[in-house]
């Protein structure tokens, strides 16, 4: 265990609210590192570029949109297997994302990145080419370059700042069932992703269907009658 135990939590512009890695399971030259993004959005992506070899020793590999809101945060097993299994890419990139590992994943990955790329977290606007700083020692997570140029903290703020003016969240990945309840109403991943709501704004969601069945209206107005019909609240008593 040592005497830090085998888990930290990192924070800094691209983790405001915090990111878990198992340093235990990380190579110790990889403790301090300055990284190359390769951002992809989902971990399908991702992984088709890892067994293709698009990803290369220097580069932190970012799976997000996987977080609660993104898909539920799912597992990111294969990615992560892949990659700790590779002989020049195991102790040479680090793997980010909004979604999560078991306690049985090795290698320098990072979870748990908050507030997730759904959100409009920082991780949704890194790009192609960003620096990316990791420091395990003093529990840093920073972007601390544009297109591969170093830049000072107030400049890269101003960056996210236009880009978060352009970004817009996914569609919805799940359109009825819990899976689509869990993505509206999910706090943070590193709150624990549980259901956050207070009574009064689900009882203003909540609506009677063409049955007299109470049901979830949805954010994205979704209101025709073969939809609606599909989408009843599991914890309305429909």
């Amino acid at each position: 265990m040592g005497e830090d135990g085998s888990i930290a939590v990192l924070k800094g512009n691209l983790a405001p609210e915090g990111a878990i890695i198992k340093h235990t399971a990380c190579p110790r030259e990889m403790f301090e590192a300055t990284l190359v993004a390769r951002p992809f959005d989902s971990e399908e992506e991702c992984i088709d570029a890892v067994l293709h070899h698009r990803v290369e020793p220097g580069d932190a590999v970012f799976i997000r949109y996987e977080g609660p809101k993104g898909s539920g945060m799912p597992e990111m097993f294969y990615t992560s297997e892949a990659i700790s299994s590779d002989k020049d890419l195991g102790r040479s990139i680090a793997l980010i994302t909004d979604g999560r590992f078991s306690g049985a994943s090795t290698g320098q990955v990072i979870g748990h990145c908050s507030p997730e790329a759904q959100a409009g977290g920082p991780i949704a606007l890194v790009e192609e080419g960003d620096l990316i700083r990791l420091s395990v020692p003093d529990r840093r997570l920073d972007i601390v370059g544009i297109a591969g140029k170093p830049m000072p903290d107030e400049e890269i703020r101003k960056v996210l700042e236009q880009r978060k003016k352009n970004w817009h969240p996914k569609p919805v990945r799940y359109v009825s069932g819990v899976l689509r309840l869990f993505s509206e109403l999910a706090a943070s991943p590193m709150k624990g992703a549980y259901l956050e709501y207070d009574s009064l704004n689900l009882e203003k969601n909540i609506s009677m269907n063409s049955n007299g069945k109470k049901q979830m209206r949805y954010s994205d107005n979704r209101d025709d009658e073969k939809s609606s019909e599909n989408r009843h609240c599991a914890g309305c008593g429909a």
